[in-house]
């Protein structure tokens, strides 16, 4: 293999993973406008984007999947949204776009892309770091539809039904056998409870800053 086309592959992985995070900050800006808003609102698409692109990955090539990943999920969900808006509204004056909270969001997303990245790459390794992994992924899922408004299926099902499918599906990511997946449903509720505060800061900051 030549060195260009070591170099070719990854640069088409990484625009793979722009694409995805594109077409999932699209869905969440068309969604923000529908019955769907709830996901629009919440981090469920994200959490698993990112651990889709980065389970088993290198150190590296997980941060730099996730940042790509949530940077161009964030700028496409603020730019979807105001596309959106206007073929919605055509006579209504433009909606525009806070730049300070697009850049804030955009910063949030390196961060969570270095911190997801390094925990989410260790999905489906073995023995109790790829549990913790998985674990960790799920719980947020599920701390974030708490977030949003708890698990009460009979008043709002749309979240708690797709969280819950999520979660599930990041289990059987994670859980390559039976053993492993046992050790991640041993750890599931106290990093749910960790989680829980983890997607409560990005709200929490982005009242201080703005």
């Amino acid at each position: 293999m030549s060195a260009e086309d070591g170099s070719a592959r990854p640069a088409s992985i990484h625009l793979l993973v722009g694409v995805a995070g594109v077409v999932s900050g699209a869905f969440a800006a068309v969604a923000y406008y529908t019955d769907l808003r709830v996901l629009a609102h919440s981090f469920v698409i994200w959490i698993v984007l990112v651990s889709l692109v980065t389970t088993r990955r290198s150190s590296r090539q997980a941060v730099v999947r996730a940042i790509i990943a949530l940077l161009s999920a964030v700028l496409a969900f603020y730019l979807g949204k105001n596309v959106v808006y206007g073929i919605k509204y055509p006579d209504a004056p433009p909606y525009g776009i806070d730049l300070p909270t697009v850049g804030t969001w955009c910063v949030l997303a390196v961060v969570a892309g270095v911190l997801l990245g390094m925990g989410f790459r260790h999905i489906g390794d073995p023995g109790w770091p790829g549990a913790l992994a998985t674990a960790g992924a799920a719980g947020l899922v599920l701390a974030d539809a708490y977030r949003k408004g708890g698990f009460v299926v009979w008043d709002r099902p749309l979240l708690p039904v797709v969280s819950a499918l999520a979660a599930a599906g990041l289990l059987l990511l994670g859980g390559r056998t039976r053993r492993q997946l046992g050790k991640a449903l041993a750890l599931l509720v106290p990093l749910t409870l960790l989680g829980f505060g983890i997607v409560s800061a990005p709200d929490l900051i982005e009242e201080i800053l703005l």
